[in-house]
């Protein structure tokens, strides 16, 4: 499955993207609003984590424009954003999108969020990944196990 992660900030999208890496999704960057929207109509993206502030236009607007579009609108968006404003939030949620994250939490949190935005639950088996030392042999791991993984406690 493919992620496409757009954001300004390059660091936080290295981060997203390593993260998003290791659990084996394929991850597509953008780093301004018309990359965006290109991007998501080439790449068939399984969701969009999309940041709202970026050069070129802001996010609502390809927020917008992905809803408004018969090739995008059902991919789930997941914005973020340094705005703690609720009245921001509520708008963004009425434009279609999916889950709303601070980016101070975005680290922690995003993966969680995009799997369960996902249309199915998103599972890891044993024949795709190579096994690794303390690594339990299972073939399918569950969100909540998966959750814990990502945030660091097991």
């Amino acid at each position: 499955m493919t992620i496409l992660i757009v954001d300004d900030d390059r660091t936080l999208t290295l981060l997203l993207s390593t993260k998003l890496q290791r659990l084996e999704f394929d991850v597509v960057v953008a780093h301004d609003a018309m990359q965006a929207f290109m991007q998501a109509g080439r790449c068939n993206p399984a969701a969009i984590i999309l940041d709202i502030n970026m050069p070129g236009g802001s996010g609502i607007e390809v927020l917008k424009k992905l809803k408004s579009s018969a090739k995008t609108s059902s991919i789930p968006v997941i914005v973020l954003t340094a705005s703690k404003k609720s009245t921001d939030q509520q708008e963004i949620m009425s434009l279609g999108a999916s889950a709303f994250v601070y980016k101070g939490t975005a680290l922690h949190r995003t993966e969680a969020i995009l799997l369960s935005c996902l249309p199915k639950p998103r599972t890891l088996t044993t024949a795709r990944r190579k096994p690794q030392a303390n690594t339990p042999d299972t073939h399918a791991l569950s969100l909540k196990s998966l959750s814990r993984r990502i945030m660091g406690s097991r």
